[in-house]
């Protein structure tokens, strides 16, 4: 089972991602390491899961959440974040629902 941490401060993702709503995508906004590149996709995808996972700080965090936060402005931690239709790897805010 996954540990669901608290994300980090949405200045720190503010700074790090540009996120665009309509398709769902998390792009950098600096250049973080070597094989990292500004305009970028974030992250990679679990295959355990089939979701895009990102690092902050040595921390992996669910795109998913991420994407969230920064459409609302507020760290979803204690909820679940689902996708409407079943497809892990669409982060749209349209299919994005908390419960």
């Amino acid at each position: 089972m996954k540990t669901i941490r608290r994300l980090p401060p949405l200045e720190v993702l503010d700074h790090l991602f540009d996120y665009n709503p309509r398709t769902g995508e998390l792009l950098w906004r600096v250049k973080t390491s070597q094989r990292t590149n500004i305009g970028d996709v974030a992250g990679y995808i679990n295959k355990t899961d089939n979701q895009r996972m990102i690092c902050v700080h040595s921390t992996y965090y669910s795109a998913t959440r991420v994407a969230w936060c920064l459409f609302y402005k507020e760290d979803p931690y204690g909820k679940k974040i689902c996708h409407k239709d079943g497809n892990p790897l669409n982060n749209s805010i349209d299919n994005l629902e908390c419960i």
